[in-house]
């Protein structure tokens, strides 16, 4: 596949997936490994955040992969919890506060499919900071 058809690839998880919830082009666009992740990982911000948002501020392409730095948004309505979040926070109720942390990704594409391998930073510390389930550094003693 060409280096624009693999930002494609990128550019309709974001701005599908994320911004329209539409979880059937995960299907279409990953292996089903990471189709299948990425469906449940979906329904738990989505549950958190019905207003999640993602802004692509760029996409780079070459060979197999594309980098995506992106910047993701929402306001905190529903619980934030399930398996795919225990890694990162005890389960938190509504706070009713908004968020938006950036992230840089990077996707390994095979045979015009997103894989699960991918590789990423994203600014949880700012998320949870945001979302008051950590201290601010000001508000730390």
């Amino acid at each position: 596949m060409s280096l624009d058809e693999n930002k494609a690839i990128v550019r309709r998880l974001f701005e599908e997936v994320y911004n329209q919830n539409n979880l059937a082009v995960c299907d279409e666009i990953q292996e089903p490994d990471y189709a299948a992740f990425q469906h449940e990982w979906m329904r738990a911000l989505r549950t958190a955040f019905p207003d999640l948002h993602a802004t692509i501020h760029d996409l780079i392409a070459e060979g197999d992969r594309v980098v995506a730095w992106v910047t993701i948004s929402g306001t905190h309505q529903g619980p934030l919890e399930g398996e795919l979040i225990s890694w990162l926070t005890d389960p938190l109720p509504p706070t009713g506060k908004r968020f938006e942390a950036d992230g840089i990704f990077i996707y390994p594409i095979v045979n015009g499919k997103l894989v699960l391998n991918h590789h990423g930073v994203a600014d949880w510390l700012t998320f949870l900071r945001q979302l008051g389930a950590l201290p601010s550094p000001s508000t730390a003693s």
